[in-house]
C-alpha cells in the first residue's frame, strides 16, 4: 500500500504580532500514525490451520491500519483595558479531518484452510479495504476579565461535526473471482450533522490582598467527538468478506487448492458477504438521521 507515503508529524505555521496588543498564530499539520502488519511468510504462500495438532502452515493475512489527520488552526489573542478592567480576549477557528483506513488481504489464493477432526473447511476470502472520514469544525471566543481581586472567565465554543465513508474498490478472491467477487463501493455522507454550542464561565475572587486564599466557581459544557466507527457502520467494505465450503486435502499439503474446494457444499458466509448477492454494497445496519449531538457538563465549586 502506497496511498499514504508520509509518516509522522509534518507542520508549518506562522506567528505574527499586530500592533502592541494582538497576537495571531496560524498553522497547518499533517499527522499519520499508519502501519502495515506484513506476514513473515509473505503474500505468495497459502495459509492453513490445523486445530487437531495446533499447527499453522504457510503464511497469514496482511493488515493495513492508517490514521492520517489534517489540521488547520488560526488562533488570536488580544490584550486591552476597558471600563476599568483588564481583558485577555482569545478567539479562533479550527478544522480537522481524520481518516481511518483499514485493509485485509489473505495470501496466496486467498483461501484459509481449516482442519478439525473430521471437518475440513475452506474460507474463501476477498479483500477488505475501507476508509471512513470525520470532519470537525470549531469556532471559539473567550474573555478573561480582571478587576481588582475579581477574575471572570467567559467563553463559548461552537462545534460542527459530520463524516463520510470513502469510496473503495476491493479485489476479488484470486481462486474464485466469480464466486467471491470484489465490490465497488461508492461511499456515502452521514445522514446527520452534529452541531453543539458549549458555553463556559468561571469566577475567581481573592479573599485577601496577597491572593493566598481564593474562592472559585466554574461551569463548562463539552461536546462529545464523533468517531469514525460511527460513520462507517454502513460501510460494507470494512472487512474481508468470505464464503466457507467443504474441502478435501487431496495432496496432503494442508492447503486448500481450488480443485479441492467443493463449491456444492456451502457452510456459511462472514464479513458482510452475501452468497445470494455477492457484489452487494448494502448493510443491515442503520444510521439514524435524527442522531443528536453528544454533550457533557462539568460543574465545580
Amino acid at each position: 500500500y502506497t496511498d499514504f507515503p508520509l509518516h509522522g508529524l509534518w507542520k508549518v505555521g506562522e506567528d505574527r504580532t499586530f500592533g502592541t496588543n494582538l497576537f495571531v498564530s496560524a498553522n497547518y499539520g499533517y499527522y499519520n500514525t499508519g502501519f502495515v502488519l506484513d506476514p513473515i511468510g509473505g503474500l505468495d504462500m497459502q495459509a492453513g490451520r490445523n486445530f487437531v495438532t495446533a499447527q499453522s502452515y504457510g503464511s497469514v493475512s496482511q493488515g493495513l491500519n492508517v490514521r492520517p489527520q489534517k489540521v488547520v488552526n488560526v488562533n488570536a489573542q488580544s490584550f486591552t483595558n476597558r471600563f476599568g478592567a483588564g481583558h485577555d480576549i482569545k478567539f479562533g477557528v479550527g478544522y480537522r479531518t481524520t481518516d481511518a483506513v483499514s485493509g485485509t488481504i489473505w495470501p496466496g489464493n486467498g483461501i484459509l484452510a481449516i482442519e478439525r477432526a473430521g471437518n475440513l473447511q475452506a474460507h474463501v476470502f476477498r479483500e477488505g479495504r475501507c476508509g471512513n472520514r470525520t470532519n470537525y469544525l470549531n469556532v471559539y471566543v473567550g474573555d478573561t476579565i480582571t478587576w481588582n481581586r475579581l477574575t471572570v472567565d467567559l467563553g463559548v465554543r461552537v462545534d460542527r461535526q459530520d463524516g463520510e465513508a470513502l469510496a473503495s474498490n476491493t479485489k476479488a478472491n484470486p481462486a474464485f473471482p466469480n464466486v467471491v467477487p470484489g465490490v465497488v463501493f461508492a461511499g456515502y455522507k452521514t445522514p446527520f450533522t452534529w452541531n453543539n454550542v458549549s458555553p463556559r464561565a468561571g469566577v475567581t475572587y481573592a479573599l485577601d490582598a496577597a491572593s493566598k486564599t481564593v474562592a472559585r466557581a466554574s461551569f463548562s459544557r463539552y461536546a462529545g467527538q464523533l468517531n469514525t466507527g460511527t460513520v462507517g457502520v454502513l460501510n460494507p467494505s470494512s472487512t474481508a468478506g468470505s464464503a466457507t465450503y467443504r474441502w478435501t486435502d487431496l495432496n496432503g499439503d494442508h492447503f486448500a487448492q481450488s480443485n479441492e474446494v467443493n463449491l456444492g457444499e456451502f457452510i456459511t458466509a462472514a464479513g458482510g458477504f452475501n452468497p445470494n448477492n455477492p457484489t452487494a454494497v448494502t448493510s443491515a445496519n442503520v444510521l439514524d438521521p435524527r442522531s443528536e449531538e453528544h454533550t457533557s457538563e462539568l460543574q465545580s465549586h
